[in-house]
């Protein structure tokens, strides 16, 4: 349990400076790190709405079984057109994005686009959760909207 004297502590002004002292750097290292992270579970999400969306439930939970069949190939190849679509959807509007929060970051300050950013990014984790949750109910198309968001 956190005492009244303790809490103090924590938010003493060296404390407070030395947070301000924090440069970009290890904000944007975490941040990338997480972006990474994230990438290849996307991918298997992505593959995994590819198979709901050609075939039934049933031959999507039994292609975990390390056998090869014609399915399993055409779900690759349609895998990789969306992984693909996934990548210009996720890389295209960060371009104009990184263009507009860098000229207000100089402008004025990093904090805003660095906590519109992160919002993003959470936002984009729910909706990845949610066609998680809801697999074969929701369509690929919804998947690229996370990356819109982000």
């Amino acid at each position: 349990m956190i005492r009244l004297n303790e809490n103090k502590q924590f938010l003493s002004k060296s404390n407070i400076s030395y947070l301000k002292s924090i440069s970009i750097e290890p904000v944007v290292f975490l941040y990338m790190l997480a972006i990474y992270i994230n990438i290849p579970t996307d991918e298997a999400l992505l593959y995994r709405q590819v198979c709901y969306k050609l075939y039934n439930i049933s031959l999507c939970n039994s292609l975990d079984k390390n056998q090869t069949n014609i399915s399993e190939i055409i779900i690759q190849k349609y895998a990789s057109i969306y992984v693909m679509y996934y990548n210009v959807v996720y890389t295209i509007p960060s371009i104009f994005i990184s263009i507009i929060y860098g000229t207000w970051s100089n402008k004025y300050s990093h904090k805003i686009p660095m906590i519109l950013v992160n919002i993003g990014c959470i936002l984009s984790t729910i909706v990845n959760l949610f066609i998680s949750i809801f697999k074969s109910n929701l369509s690929i198309e919804i998947f690229f909207l996370s990356n819109l968001i982000f």
